[in-house]
C-alpha cells in the first residue's frame, strides 16, 4: 500500500482499483449458483453473532462489560456534570465523535500506515477478541446457574433446583450448538450420505447448527417454570435461550 496523506487521494485511488472488477464481482456471484451463498451466510454470521453476543449482554447487565463502556461508565458515574444520568447522551456524543474522527482519517489516508506495523500486532489483538469472547461465554454460562440481579429469589424457577437444571440445560444446549457446529464443517470427509448432502452440511452446517440448537431450546414446555427454559414466546422469557 503506498503511503499517502493528500486528501482523497486514497479513495481515488481505491475506486479506480475497484471499478476494474466490481462488473465481474456481481456476474460471478450469480454465475456461481447457490454455492455462492455459502460464503455470504457465513461472513453474515461472523459479523451479526458478535454484535448480537456484546448486545444482548449490555442489556442484561447494569453495569456494560464491553471494556471501552466499562471506562467510560466509571468515568461518567464519578462526575457530577455527568453521572448515571447523562451516561447513555454522552455516549452517543462519544460515539459520533469517533465516527467522524474516523471519516476524516479516511480521507486523509491514514491507513496507509498499517505498513509500519508487522503480522505480530494483528494477531495478538484477534488473540485479545477471542479471549473476550470466550470469557463471556464463560461468565454467561455461570450466570445461568444464579439469580438474575433485581428478580424475586422466593420465586418458583429462581429456587436452587431449578436453576441448577437451568444452568445444566444451558452447557447442553452451548457445548452441543459448540460440538456440532465444529462436526459440520468437516462433512466433506464423511464416509456417509451423497457428495451433494456433504457438501451441503459442510458450506451451511454451522448456521444450520444454530438454527436446531435455538428449536431445541423450546421443547421444554408444559409444567416447566417460565424462563426455565421458556415456556412461551414472551420476549423476557427469550433472553436467556436464544441463541
Amino acid at each position: 500500500m503506498e503511503e499517502t496523506f493528500v486528501p482523497l487521494r486514497g479513495i481515488k485511488n481505491d475506486l479506480r482499483g475497484r471499478l476494474r472488477c466490481y462488473k465481474q464481482d456481481w456476474t460471478g456471484g450469480f454465475k456461481s449458483g447457490f454455492r455462492i451463498l455459502a460464503p455470504t451466510t457465513y461472513i453474515f454470521f461472523a459479523s451479526a453473532i458478535p454484535v448480537i453476543s456484546f448486545g444482548e449482554q449490555l442489556e442484561r447487565n447494569t453495569e456494560p462489560t464491553v471494556i471501552m463502556y466499562t471506562f467510560m461508565f466509571n468515568f461518567a458515574k464519578e462526575r457530577a456534570d455527568l453521572g448515571r444520568d447523562l451516561f447513555l447522551a454522552w455516549t452517543g456524543w462519544v460515539c459520533v465523535w469517533t465516527a467522524l474522527l474516523l471519516f476524516l482519517l479516511a480521507v486523509l489516508g491514514a491507513s496507509s500506515i498499517i505498513n509500519r506495523f508487522t503480522r505480530i500486532a494483528g494477531e495478538l489483538f484477534g488473540l485479545l477478541i477471542a479471549m473476550l469472547f470466550m470469557q463471556q461465554a464463560i461468565k454467561g454460562l455461570v450466570e445461568e446457574f444464579r439469580i438474575p440481579q433485581r428478580e424475586d429469589p422466593k420465586s418458583t424457577e429462581f429456587i436452587p433446583s431449578w436453576r441448577f437444571a437451568n444452568g445444566m440445560f444451558a452447557l447442553v444446549l452451548s457445548f452441543g450448538l459448540l460440538l456440532t457446529g465444529l462436526r459440520s464443517r468437516k462433512a466433506r470427509s464423511w464416509r456417509y450420505g451423497s457428495g451433494w448432502l456433504r457438501s451441503l452440511i459442510a458450506d451451511y452446517g454451522v448456521p444450520l447448527m444454530v438454527l436446531v440448537w435455538t428449536a431445541v431450546s423450546y421443547i421444554p414446555t408444559g409444567n416447566v417454570p417460565k424462563g426455565i427454559p421458556p415456556a412461551s414466546f414472551q420476549p423476557k422469557s427469550l433472553d436467556s435461550w436464544c441463541i
